[in-house]
């Protein structure tokens, strides 16, 4: 029998909803590229300031629209979107439209210029459709990332607290990543979206980078350098198709940076500077130190002209509380802390019991860390082992003071790493490698570290040489590495060739036709269509998108998966409830079914009543140096034992269908 009030939509809505979302995101970057305009900003520095403004509009939206049960809804978002660019055009207008700086620059590249462009946004298509076709999510993904997003659509209410797994409390993580991406996941109701954010986050981030460097004067070629640096490292790469929170983190703060370099020329910049951190530090506390020196250093560019910015800088903060202040505001409430729980004062509640077993940091432990676990460091930092000993020493040759501050700026950045939780080995036997996975924190401080080596190439002395050869060999690192990533996390590189030469040809073969034919469709209708064929288009690979992710997945939710698609109960709208850990591809391609977590000492007979119900098995792993100790305990629901057999067992999982029979 269906979960009430559940039903999957008829492809053509589907299809539409997905019309919907292109034309949503395309009414929402225009409003915003227009407020952008106010600052001055043009070219890339327009979209760099533009991103953060319709990043910050769309979690407003989620928001407020929460506050009545409705920041989910696939209409009330589609129609904010439309009237915030309704009352973005009372804005006023400064310098060209979006539309015409790019056909101005169109027009001013040459042949090869554009072949390079069109084999560019080939590849990076090419990319996104390889992604789309093989939808690998890793374990914080299913867990965390995707509950969290299935919750905010489910509820409406983007800030309830949400529990997806009794060992850790992930609805007190910051969260303003998934609130961001409940926005289109909402709108279309398919998970595409959380594919393809995260390899537009690493192209925002490089965009972002090539801003900042270029305010600061380095040239063009040490620029490029350190931006192909940055977005080769493999931790950037390792994780291109998950919905994680490092990479869009480490773009929104990129964005804050460039935004402060630039506020000398253009004060008016620091206000989506603001938000830009706002949304930075919403999604990832490892933000923190990089950006307060940057926002910092923008406020002190711009000096004799805040007085003038008073209320936009206002606007800007408070919306950067609202959009990335609110998860540690309702910590500190709840649990007395804003950091909790990965950090704990006297004052606050204690740490959980699973971060108590992992918050050991690199300081804490680094030999034991690194033992036995040296090659795969090696394999994930690639290029950083070089870079960072590069930022270090460059001081010393290039003497000169912005580097020396770049690189002070690094070394704290470094060492905030190092003493950070989850950076050290923990104690639970057979999940020591978690400490290779906190690597992924050190992206805003390889961030620092590539800005330092780049300033160092600004000369024409050996410290500028030095810098140079140093980012270049890191990239060939960096790719090397990422040649070994292989499938399912990267496509072969002949894929990434294909596409580029289709877009190379594409882009010359438009260019040939249009002079040729002297007529153009108007920017405003061709900007409609194609953002409404593009979401259309998106429907195709969501459909089928569980599945696909079952099948190369090396998660815990593969198998599961993989058994309710070969029975046909993928598409079921039951509601399926799961003890120790939901995993939230389960809600099917169009998110119909119902996700829930059975609280530990519910009675049997309740749990019974809950549908297709997930027991984890009786599977532990011991605690170092505490012989009684086993990880994860086994919670008192886990214990019913049903009459009927399962539906399906594992090493992992009892799953029983809906009425099965409990043993008296």
């Amino acid at each position: 029998m269906p979960y009430p009030g559940r039903h999957y939509p008829a492809p053509v809505a589907w299809v539409a909803q997905h019309a919907v979302l292109g034309l949503a995101a395309l009414a929402l970057s225009a409003a915003a590229l227009r407020a952008a305009s106010l600052t001055g900003a043009v070219g890339l520095e327009r979209i760099v300031a533009a991103a953060p403004i319709a990043a910050g509009v769309a979690c407003s939206q989620c928001l407020l629209l929460g506050l009545v049960r409705l920041g989910s809804s696939p209409v009330a978002l589609g129609l904010a979107a439309a009237l915030t660019w309704m009352a973005s055009r009372r804005l006023p207008s400064r310098g060209p439209s979006a539309a015409g700086e790019l056909a101005a620059w169109w027009a001013a590249r040459s042949r090869g210029e554009r072949a390079l462009a069109g084999a560019a946004a080939g590849a990076f298509l090419a990319l996104c459709a390889w992604l789309l076709r093989y939808p690998y999510v890793g374990n914080d993904g299913v867990t965390y990332h995707l509950n969290t997003v299935v919750d905010f659509v489910e509820s409406g209410r983007p800030t309830d607290l949400v529990t997806s797994t009794y060992a850790f409390p992930t609805a007190n993580h910051p969260l303003t990543n998934e609130l961001l991406l409940s926005w289109p996941i909402s709108i279309a109701r398919s998970f595409a979206p959380a594919t393809l954010w995260t390899p537009a986050a690493l192209v925002l981030a490089g965009f972002a980078a090539w801003v900042g460097l270029r305010a600061l004067a380095v040239p063009p070629r040490a620029r490029a350098l350190a931006v192909a640096a940055l977005c080769t490292l493999p931790l950037n790469l390792e994780h291109l198709g998950e919905p994680n929170s490092d990479t869009p983190a480490l773009a929104w703060l990129l964005c804050a940076v460039a935004l402060a370099a630039g506020a000398g020329r253009r004060p008016a910049l620091l206000v989506p500077a603001v938000l830009a951190g706002g949304l930075a530090l919403g999604t990832k506390t490892t933000v923190l130190w990089p950006l307060l020196v940057a926002l910092g250093a923008g406020a002190y560019l711009a000096r004799g002209r805040l007085r003038g910015l008073r209320g936009p800088l206002v606007l800007a903060f408070v919306g950067a509380l609202v959009v990335g202040g609110y998860w540690y505001a309702r910590n500190t409430l709840d649990h007395g802390f804003p950091l909790w729980p990965f950090l704990e004062t006297p004052w606050s509640d204690p740490l959980p019991r699973l971060l108590e077993l992992f918050s050991h940091t690199f300081l804490d432990r680094p030999r034991a860390t690194l033992e036995g676990r040296v090659d795969d460091y090696v394999e994930t930092l690639a290029g950083a082992l070089l870079l960072i000993p590069a930022a270090v020493l460059l001081p010393l040759l290039a003497r000169r003071r912005e580097v020396t501050v770049a690189a002070a700026v690094a070394a704290v950045s470094l060492l905030l790493w190092a003493s950070a939780p989850i950076t050290g080995v923990g104690d639970v036997i057979g999940l020591e490698d978690f400490s290779i996975s906190a690597l992924r924190y050190l992206l805003p401080a390889m961030a620092v570290v590539i800005f330092t080596v780049a300033l160092a190439a600004r000369g024409g002395d050996l410290a500028a040489w030095v810098a140079t050869v140093a980012l270049g060999v890191a990239i060939v690192w960096n790719l090397i590495a990422a040649a070994g990533l292989g499938f399912p996390f990267l496509p072969g590189i002949g894929t990434l060739l294909v596409g580029g030469a289709i877009g190379a040809l594409g882009a010359l073969l438009v260019a040939r036709r249009r002079r040729r034919s002297g007529r153009r469709l108007p920017p405003r209708v061709a900007a409609v269509a194609g953002a409404a064929l593009a979401g259309a288009l998106l429907a195709a690979p969501a459909s089928g998108w569980v599945e696909r992710h079952g099948a190369v997945a090396r998660t815990q939710d593969a198998e599961l998966v993989q058994w309710f698609a070969g029975t046909g109960r993928l598409r079921d709208t039951e509601p399926l409830a799961f003890t120790r850990i939901r995993y939230a591809p389960l809600a099917g391609d169009r998110l119909e079914r119902s996700l829930d977590l059975v609280p530990k000492r519910e009675p049997c007979a309740r749990a019974r009543e809950r549908g297709w119900i997930v027991f984890g098995a009786a599977f532990t792993l011991p605690v170092r140096g505490r012989p009684g100790e086993r990880f994860p305990e086994i919670a008192p629901v886990e214990r019913c034992r049903f009459k009927d057999r399962p539906a399906y067992r594992s090493q992992l999982f009892r799953v029983y269908a809906p009425g099965a029979s409990l043993q008296r």
